[in-house]
């Protein structure tokens, strides 16, 4: 079943958006990826606009919103990361609320992470200012089924609606140590403001294990083309990096000759990383 998860976005504007995702922070500095000062991840958040950046910029606004679970309650003890020079780590409070004072002009990398293994980790990237005054309040989802990773690369459905190419053999887990690979596919969102996206959004699925890159070639995969595009037709795509705090290109995807499908084209385009992938309405 697919859940249409509410996300809002509200600013000095008072935009609005709807995403199906999970989110939170507070002030913490640590490595990226670490945890708080205190070894608890969590922080008062106490921060005021004379806080400077490591480079001395002077500091500003706000992000903060509430976590929510599937069926509207708080979720506690969610971590977000926000990277760009150096990472800001928070636990989500009793209430599911976080809240980050003092923002820096700059790019960032900003990921949630949750204890029920049935959420997925979201990712993407925010262009963010020290006038920036963001409200983000996210309800999560759930993951679809686990699809053992095997040892030489196959084709795994990860949701009726994706399958992705992987093994052990072909991509690269870093530090994890991942068994099995899964996906999730909200069916609404209205990303564009938030995260400065070029075309306007066809679809978003979230791809676990989180960060696992591929291994030499990029991972093909196929998503159902649920837009009824024609066979042929081309299209494309861009998956969230946490290194590189944007999105990386996944190249040309195309609609297969039964127009059931948006296929990579194996040597062309693909998955380099497993993330937030985002397919683009660019058909005429």
């Amino acid at each position: 079943m697919i859940l249409n998860n509410p996300f809002t976005l509200s600013s000095t504007s008072q935009a609005r958006f709807r995403l199906g995702a999970v989110v939170l922070l507070s002030l913490s500095v640590v490595g990226c990826g670490g945890k708080a000062d205190d070894g608890t991840g969590t922080t008062d958040s106490s921060t005021t606009d004379t806080e400077t950046y490591d480079s001395g910029t002077v500091l500003g606004g706000y992000v903060a919103g509430t976590i929510t679970s599937p069926t509207g309650e708080p979720v506690t003890g969610a971590r977000v990361t926000l990277c760009a020079e150096f990472c800001r780590v928070n636990i989500s409070l009793e209430d599911g609320s976080y809240r980050f004072d003092g923002i820096a002009d700059d790019e960032f990398a900003f990921d949630v992470e949750v204890p029920d293994e049935h959420w997925p980790t979201i990712l993407f990237p925010l262009v963010l200012t020290r006038e920036s005054e963001t409200v983000v309040d996210l309800q999560m989802h759930a993951l679809g089924d686990e699809a053992t990773i095997p040892d030489s690369a196959a084709e795994l459905e990860l949701l009726p609606s994706i399958y992705v190419t992987i093994g052990f053999d072909n991509i690269d887990p870093g530090f994890t140590d991942p068994e099995t690979a899964s996906a999730s596919h909200p069916s609404t969102w209205e990303w564009e403001p938030l995260v400065g996206l070029s075309e306007p959004i066809a679809g978003v699925w979230y791809l676990e294990p989180w960060e696992v890159k591929a291994l030499g070639d990029s991972l093909q995969f196929r998503v159902g083309n649920e837009w009824g595009w024609e066979a042929g037709a081309e299209v494309s795509g861009v998956v969230a990096s946490y290194d590189d705090k944007g999105w990386l290109d996944v190249g040309g995807l195309v609609v297969s000759e039964d127009g059931q499908w948006i296929t990579s084209v194996e040597g062309v385009s693909g998955l380099p990383i497993l993330s937030t992938l985002v397919i683009f309405d660019s058909t005429p």
